[in-house]
């Protein structure tokens, strides 16, 4: 059981996710988190709605246009819910600037009925 979990939460995140921000998909982005996620980047906290209405189109438009390459993935899957850390290095060219920074996320994941989504997210980089 626990294989199989893992294997679903594989094709769910990074991957899936990855793809829909690089391709600067919002929409599927969006379908990705649970609607009373929590999210955290570096020291605040935001709701979904917070999230989708803030800096969510930023983001996009800030990742898509870069380069995001896993280093570090830990998944643990206990049942539900499911445990997700990840490192990253981004690199690329934004506007006149290089962008070159180390990041982690965590992610709790829960299972829906045919798929997981985003629980909890934080990600923090330098």
């Amino acid at each position: 059981m626990a294989e199989a979990a893992i294997s679903i939460l594989q094709a769910q995140r990074p991957d899936r996710l990855r793809v829909a921000v690089a391709a600067g998909d919002s929409a599927d982005v969006l379908t990705r988190f649970q609607p009373a996620v929590v999210i955290h980047e570096g020291a605040h906290a935001e709701s979904f709605a917070e999230f989708r209405s803030g800096l969510f189109a930023s983001d996009i438009r800030f990742v898509s246009g870069l380069r995001c390459e896993l280093k570090v993935r830990a998944v643990e899957v206990r049942a539900d819910p499911a445990l997700d850390l990840a490192e990253s290095h981004t690199t690329g060219r934004l506007g006149d600037r290089d962008i070159d920074a180390h990041g982690t996320g965590t992610m709790l994941l829960v299972r829906t009925r045919d798929d997981w989504r985003i629980r909890h997210l934080h990600e923090a980089s330098r």
